[in-house]
Formats: structure tokens, sequence, C-alpha cells
């Protein structure tokens, strides 16, 4: 009776696991107030939650790598292009990809909509939904962004 326990328990198969479930809210607190940061123009803060080798992924085909020359985009954006910007209207939505069959990455990603509202150097101004993937590393760093945008209003926004 005692071995025929001991088997049972030894032998019941593992839980199945979900191939993407509900993350941390944590993770979507990270990239609101990211955003924040960046409406203050807290470059350091807005910088501090990115990892050292993150992608940064524009809809267009266009990348940044390495969290330096991420960081130098975003200050020459906020320091000579846009002179306000403002994102409400936010969602954020953390989710644990557990199953690299699901076309994602593996590990955590909080998947943001938003509106934005900017009013750049030019003197132009431009609203638009923006749609943002994060993904982190298991040190809770950003490793990837992935953002999708309409450029057509910024590129009008900041033409002279």
């Amino acid at each position: 009776l005692l071995w025929s326990c001991n088997l049972v328990t030894k032998d019941a198969p593992p839980p199945e696991q979900q191939a993407l479930e509900f993350g941390e809210m944590k993770y979507g607190n990270i990239c609101h107030e990211q955003l924040k940061q960046l409406s203050r123009g807290n470059m350091d803060d807005f910088i501090n939650n990115f990892a050292d080798n993150v992608i940064y992924r524009f809809n267009n085909g266009d990348s940044i790598i390495g969290k330096n020359a991420v960081a130098e985009y975003w200050r020459d954006r906020r320091n000579n292009v846009i002179d306000k910007i403002e994102f409400y209207n936010d969602i954020w939505l953390p989710l644990k990809v557990n199953d690299s069959s699901q076309d994602m990455r593996m590990g955590m990603w909080v998947l943001g909509w938003y509106k934005t509202s900017s009013t750049y150097k030019t003197g132009k101004s431009m609203n638009q939904f923006i749609h943002t993937m994060y993904h982190f590393n298991e040190q809770e760093k950003i490793d990837e962004v992935i953002q999708y945008y309409d450029r057509l209003p910024i590129m009008q926004a900041t033409t002279r």
C-alpha cells in the first residue's frame, strides 16, 4: 500500500503550463512610469529601465541597438525635436509567454496602448494612438521595444 501511494506521486504528470498567461502588473507600471519620465524630460530615469543590449524597433523597419544608442536617440529627440510630449488614456497588459511556438519570444511582455500628444520645436503639434510592446529580461530590464505608430503626422509636425 505504501509503495503504490509513492508511485502515484512520483509518476504524476506535472501540471500543464499555459502557453500564455497574465503577468504581474508591476511590469506595466514600469512602462507607465517610463513614459512619465519621458514627458517630464527626465532622460536619465527614462533610460534607466533599458538593458545594455536593448533593441528598439520601429514599425517602419528602423531599429536602434544598445542602451547608449537608444539614450542618444531619445535625448536628441527630447532636447532638439520635441518641445512637449504627453501620454494619456493608457492601457497596459503584462503577458508571460511560456511557449516559443507562439511566434513570440518567451518571457515577460507588456503590451501598451496610449494616446500621445506632442508639440515640436517647429511649433506644430501632433496627436495619435501608439501601440508599444516591451520585453523584459530576467533582471527586469527592458531588452526589446517594438513600437507601432503613424509616421506621417510626426513628419508633418517636424517639417518647417
